[in-house]
């Protein structure tokens, strides 16, 4: 008896270079994946927005509750004064306080470590670097 190989168990291409047409089965599943691919790369796309759309509205709650806030007017007062009013980085008179760090859902719950004096010119290049 004679092996064949998995290689002579496949269909033959003729000699004319085309591939044999896909039987309806095969069309039926390339549709089904097209599709398939289709919803994932549009649910890819939603969560995107959603996540965008989230992070807006987080960033304006920020700057607009959170750092006209009394707790944060106390907790930037505490930094500047236990900096001497200095900028960490030149030396000069610091003006601001910047987040070393974000307290990732829980805007106003950084630990004081995370905040450092700096000047505006310090502060702008600090920015301008992330």
């Amino acid at each position: 008896m004679i092996r064949r190989t998995r290689r002579q168990n496949l269909p033959r291409v003729p000699l004319g270079g085309s591939t044999p047409p896909f039987d309806d089965d095969m069309k039926d599943m390339t549709r089904i994946t097209v599709v398939f691919v289709g919803i994932a790369v549009l649910m890819a796309t939603v969560k995107a927005v959603i996540f965008e759309i989230g992070r807006k509205a987080r960033r304006r709650r920020y700057n607009e509750d959170y750092l006209t806030s009394d707790e944060w007017q106390r907790k930037r007062a505490l930094v500047l004064k236990r900096d001497h009013w200095r900028c960490v980085h030149c030396g000069a008179r610091a003006t601001q306080v910047h987040h070393t760090k974000y307290a990732r859902r829980n805007i106003g719950r950084e630990p004081i470590e995370w905040l450092v004096s700096v000047c505006e010119e310090c502060h702008s290049r600090e920015h301008e670097r992330t």
